[in-house]
Parts: C-alpha cells; structure tokens; sequence
C-alpha cells in the first residue's frame, strides 16, 4: 500500500500539473492552434510507438524477478536497445520532414524530438519502479512536473503560438531527462549504455511487448488523425481536449501496473501462490474506473468551466461517453496486466489487434452520421471485446478468473453510464 501511495502521488503530480500546461495552452492558443499542436503531438507519437516498443513493461517484469546483481545488466541493455531505435527514428524523421507540407514541418520535428526525449525518460523512470524506490521518483516528478508546466505556461502567455507552445514542450522534456538520468545513474554504479550487440539481444526477446504496446497505443493518439481527416483540426481540439482528461485519470492504470507487475513476477519466480494478490489488484483498476468513470460523467460543467473554459462548453455532451469508455478500459487493464504477469504477450497483441478491427468497423458505420459521439461509440464497443476476450484468456490460460465482485461492479456502472450517455447524446 505505501509503493501504491508514493506511485499514485508521483503520477498525481505529473496528471494535475499535465493538465494544467494543456489547460494554459488549450485557453492561450485558441481551438484552432490548440488543435494543430495536439494534431502534431499525436502524428509524433504515433510516429515514434517503435521509441516505447514495450520496454517499460518487459523491464518491469524482468528486473521484478531478477536478483539484485542483475538490475543493472537489464537495465544497461533494454537502454542500449531503446537508444538504438532513437536513432533510427530521428534519421527517419529527417528523410521524411522534407517532403510535408512546409506550415506542419518545424512543428512536426519538434514534437518528434520530444517524442524521443520522453521515451528515454520513460524507460529511466522504470529503474525506480522496478527496485521499488517510488518514494525517490516522487520527488524527482514533483520537480519536473513544476519545471515543465512553468517553461510551458511562461513561453505560451508570452507568445500564444502552437510553435513557441511545441518548443516549450519539447525544452520541458530534455530538462526532464537530464534530471532523471542523474538519479539513475547514482543508483545503477554510473549507468550506461550497454553494447549494441546486447541491445540488438533485448529488441528480439522484447518483441511481443512491442507489439502489444505499439497497438495500445493507437489509442488516444490515431484519433486526432481520423478526426482531423472527417472533421478538421476545430473537432480535434474539442475531441483532445476530452481526451486528455482520460488520459491523465487513465495515468491510475500505470499506477497500479507498475506497482502490481513486480510484485507478481516476484511471487511467479518463487513459484508461490498469487490468487489473492490477483484479485485485489483486479478490485483496485475497477475501482479506479468506476470512480473516475463516474466523475467524468456526472461533473462535465466543472471540470470544463475550471480546466478549460467557455470555449470548449460542447465537452459537454461528450464526457459522459469518456465515463462510460473509462469503466470499460480500466476493467480491461485489470485483466490485461495478469497476462502479462503469466508471460501471454502474444495472447494480448492477438486480442489487441482484433479489438482495432471493431473499432474500424463500427467507426464506418457511425462516424459520418454521429460525428464524435461516433467514434466514442466505436471506442466503447472496441475497449468493451477487448476486456471481454482478456476474461476469457485469462481463464482458459491461467485457470485464474476475472475477480467475481469487481466484475459485477463493472457491469452495473457500465449500465448506469450508458442510460446517461444516451441522454445526453439525445
């Protein structure tokens, strides 16, 4: 409970002060050059998913069942690996950039670089997780939160531009890494790189969580360019703006995951028992959800007025279908993370992929007559076969079960939401 505790508030921190930089932005810029920076923001993430290529959770659970001698060896080679597609992506980028059009080019580079920065960040930050030193990575967060909101804040009222926004951004980010890498390397004997040959070793044997992250990632980020292409950067904006919200109370989910991840690794490598530890983590995601879902849902007006402003009032209709798409997605994580625990990444990329197929398909159906409520639907449908297959994997491979009360729960919010939903949307 103290690991949940200094996890949950190092995220906190990065989540409110997260949303108040794109709160500032979202209020300084406008809809329309909010809009172009998070369309850019998304094409860079989207761009650079090979950068993560599941590095986070693969070290989690390696380092969660390795001996104390072996950290650093893990360590040295997933970053030699994530260095290595670096590389490659930036010099992809410079191949690329020229042939944009010449108004998205500057922007584009620039959230690419922040892209890679965050992502080497990203993976440093699992060496505090893994070895259970949550309360170090409190502190560290708390200060590059600040920093990062203070360089963003700062350049966007003294410039209102989605470049001098995307440059803040991206400065925000190295800054970042310069710190997190200082605490690391403290902790790993002067941490570096290890070999090129044992970061080509880490990218075969961490494929599969590649793929799975890779096709979870989509989510939140292929929005903006389907939305962008239906409806034009004003809807995106309104959509992102949404959108983030979810995504920072979705940060509970990573939370959770990388506390409970080593934890039953730890437990698998001693062959011991892990019903009990199973199930209250299945009950914390869903708590998590149906709390989160509910506020989404039932406080749009407040959370616009405070966050956003008078600008994106049209929220309004839409976050309850945010509520309602958080339950399903947490109850999805709470299954998809034990998985993971029992090594069936190839289960979840298999489930993964075939959850983006409802979405397409329900997505043409709805989108050109529902608009954004259209895709919400797609998503909530899609998120919903993907818990619902994760359940059942999970009880044909593991002979575990999705935790019965927690489920029930679920279920019922899940009902409570949609009569909302569809009222509002009416």
């Amino acid at each position: 409970m103290r690991n949940v505790s200094f996890m949950g508030a190092s995220t906190g921190v990065r989540l409110l002060f997260g949303l108040l930089s794109f709160g500032v932005m979202a209020r300084e810029l406008g809809a329309e050059e909010f809009g172009r920076v998070m369309t850019a923001l998304a094409a860079a993430v989207l761009a650079g998913l090979v950068l993560n290529f599941g590095f986070a959770t693969y070290a989690l659970r390696e380092i969660g069942a390795a001996s104390r001698e072996k950290e650093r060896q893990i360590m040295a080679g997933v970053l030699s690996a994530k260095l290595l597609l670096s590389v490659v992506v930036l010099c992809s980028g410079l191949i690329v950039f020229p042939l944009l059009p010449h108004s998205w080019r500057g922007l584009l580079a620039v959230m690419l670089l922040a892209q890679v920065l965050d992502a080497v960040t990203d993976l440093l930050n699992v060496g505090f997780r893994a070895t259970g030193r949550f309360a170090q990575e409190t502190r560290v967060a708390t200060v590059s939160a600040v920093l990062q909101f203070g360089f963003i804040a700062g350049s966007v009222a003294l410039a209102p531009q989605a470049m001098v926004a995307a440059s803040a951004y991206c400065f925000a980010r190295f800054v970042v890494l310069l710190i997190t890498w200082r605490e690391q390397s403290d902790y790993f004997s002067g941490l570096r790189p290890a070999p090129w040959g044992e970061g080509l070793v880490r990218l075969r044997a961490v494929r599969l969580f590649a793929a799975d992250h890779g096709l979870q990632s989509l989510f939140g980020q292929i929005d903006s360019i389907v939305l962008a292409h239906y409806f034009g950067p004003a809807a995106v904006s309104i959509y992102q703006a949404g959108m983030r919200l979810f995504l920072g109370g979705a940060q509970s989910a990573s939370v959770l995951a990388n506390v409970v991840i080593p934890r039953l690794s730890e437990l698998l490598s001693h062959n011991q028992s892990t019903r009990s530890e199973a199930d209250r983590s299945q009950a914390a995601f869903i708590g998590v959800g149906i709390a989160g879902g509910f506020l989404l849902a039932l406080l749009p007006s407040p959370i616009i007025t405070f966050l956003l402003g008078r600008e994106f009032e049209s929220l309004h209709s839409i976050l309850p279908w945010f509520g309602l798409l958080f339950i399903v997605r947490l109850t999805g994580y709470a299954w998809g993370v034990l998985l993971t625990v029992h090594g069936l990444q190839s289960v979840r990329v298999v489930l993964t992929t075939f959850h983006w197929g409802v979405v397409a398909t329900v997505a043409a159906l709805t989108l050109p007559g529902e608009g954004l409520h259209g895709w919400l639907l797609s998503l909530v449908v899609g998120n919903a076969t993907l818990a619902l297959g994760y359940g059942i994997a999970l009880k044909a491979r593991t002979c575990e079960r999705p935790a019965l009360w927690p489920t029930f729960a679920s279920l019922a919010s899940c009902a409570a939401l949609a009569s909302l939903v569809w009222d509002r949307s009416g």
